[in-house]
């Protein structure tokens, strides 16, 4: 007899467990689009035209016509690019934006003052590596000293 599978009873394999799945990925893409193609007048009409999905950051730069806007996910900055390579008839130049990412997040003087600290607390150890042999010679008899006398 064939028992059923139901909500009591669940059969093995691959899939999700508390509705969350199994194995996930983080997308580490960007989701920022550099947009550049569009003139002065074009600003007011920039942002609504590339609001398609739920936007974190806008930045422009109005000098240099050029703007970044940054969207919540990946799959949304891909569907904006995709629609919205026109404003008011002219080409939009879009492309992905890279922010540059700093590898640790202090000043180059504060790097500098860690490392001349580091030098100093190695000279500590040093120094008390030195107090610990001078502890050990303490501890030894004395040259000459009769070790079955009082």
């Amino acid at each position: 007899m064939l028992e059923a599978v139901g909500p009591e009873r669940q059969g093995r394999g691959r899939g999700c467990r508390g509705g969350l799945p199994v194995h996930s990925t983080v997308d580490h893409r960007p989701r920022a689009l550099e947009i550049s193609g569009f003139t002065e007048t074009d600003l007011q009409d920039l942002l609504p035209h590339f609001a398609t999905g739920e936007l974190e950051d806008c930045q422009i730069d109005e000098p240099s016509c050029l703007a970044v806007i940054t969207y919540r996910s990946r799959p949304e900055a891909e569907q904006a690019a995709l629609h919205s390579v026109r404003l008011n008839g002219s080409d939009l130049r879009l492309s992905w934006h890279q922010p540059s990412v700093s590898l640790t997040s202090q000043e180059p003087d504060e790097q500098e003052t860690d490392h001349d600290e580091f030098q100093e607390e190695s000279l500590i150890d040093d120094a008390l590596l030195q107090d610990d042999d001078e502890e050990d010679d303490d501890n030894e008899p004395a040259p000459g000293a009769d070790e079955d006398g009082p």
